[in-house]
């Protein structure tokens, strides 16, 4: 997601799948982002530009909405949770079922620390995702994609 080609690159596979949403980790970029790029919107929360660690990037969660993905989340009040840090987003649909009933679905895109991180790194990301997790409505079903870094 750093730049314009690669982001394209994903947002084609993205289109062929059919897929209506993705989540994506280690986008690294900064700061709270609502891009819109060919027919997707793309949700997107990373460091803080001055916490930005060298010119490699680090970091960085979005998710990515087609057209059908951005109109469930219209229907949910376009609710997002990008509180979080640079880890953790979280956003609801309010898709239908087979027989037109409502369905929120609590979508979170996470992206763990590095399998050798100190613990209070650890503590910080789950602290971070828990809190996430508890903004969820009762009845909404959780979806996570997560880049879990092998741990």
């Amino acid at each position: 997601m750093k730049n314009d080609t690669r982001s394209e690159i994903l947002l084609n596979v993205i289109k062929e799948r059919n897929a209506i949403t993705a989540c994506i980790q280690e986008t690294w970029r900064t700061g709270i982002e609502l891009l819109e790029r060919k027919s997707f919107i793309i949700v997107s929360n990373g460091l803080d530009q001055n916490v930005q660690r060298g010119n490699r990037g680090s970091q960085g969660v979005a998710i990515a909405l087609n057209p059908d993905g951005e109109a469930a989340w219209k229907a949910a009040g376009y609710e997002k949770h990008m509180n979080f840090g640079a880890r953790v987003l979280a956003i609801r649909l309010l898709l239908k079922d087979h027989e037109n009933r409502d369905i929120g679905v609590f979508l979170i895109s996470t992206y763990a620390p590095i399998g050798n991180a100190s613990d209070d790194e650890w503590d910080l990301y789950f602290n971070q995702l828990s809190s996430c997790i508890a903004k969820k409505s009762q009845n909404d079903i959780l979806l996570i994609g997560s880049d879990t870094n092998s741990s």
